[in-house]
């Protein structure tokens, strides 16, 4: 059986992140997760270590891989699944047997520094009604007038 298997870039990021991770052999655990759910074994899946994925992070974009499954059994069992269900079983069955949550995937260093700085330049730019109220005051003070002084603004103009 032939099994494709898609990783959706806003929803399996944790996955993706694995999937290009060179110390982690995506389809032979996935393979490896699919009979063991077949013959009821509950083999716990290692993560390795973050792997920095260079200055651009992993690549963005949705990805499609192919699993050949040649158990009789498990391919039994995968077709009980509803045919639109199936693939998010899958991915599902898969993370419930990693180690633990892939989290390192949504905290690399270089997001976590990118995050600071952002919500500092938030803090910077942030408008607040005190700053308003305050701007408001100064343009006031600043052009309090008497009658004649706002006639004579227009002196210049010589109607």
């Amino acid at each position: 059986m032939n099994l494709t298997i898609r990783l959706y870039y806003k929803h399996d990021y944790d996955l993706i992140a694995l999937y290009y991770n060179k110390n982690f052999n995506f389809k032979k655990y996935l393979r490896k997760t699919l009979i063991d759910f077949t013959y009821d074994k509950t083999e716990i899946i290692p993560l390795p270590e973050y792997q920095s994925q260079n200055s651009t992070g992993i690549p963005c974009g949705d990805v499609q891989l192919h699993i050949m499954i040649y158990d009789e059994e498990t391919i039994k069992k995968l077709n009980q699944i509803n045919k639109f269900q199936r693939n998010n079983f899958i991915k599902n069955l898969f993370r419930n047997r990693l180690e633990n949550i892939y989290y390192l995937a949504y905290l690399p260093e270089e997001k976590e520094k990118k995050g600071k700085e952002k919500e500092e330049r938030k803090k910077e730019n942030k408008v607040t009604e005190e700053t308003i109220n305050e701007t408001i005051e100064e343009v006031n003070s600043d052009y309090q007038a008497d009658d004649d002084d706002i006639f004579g603004m227009f002196e210049h103009l010589n109607i």
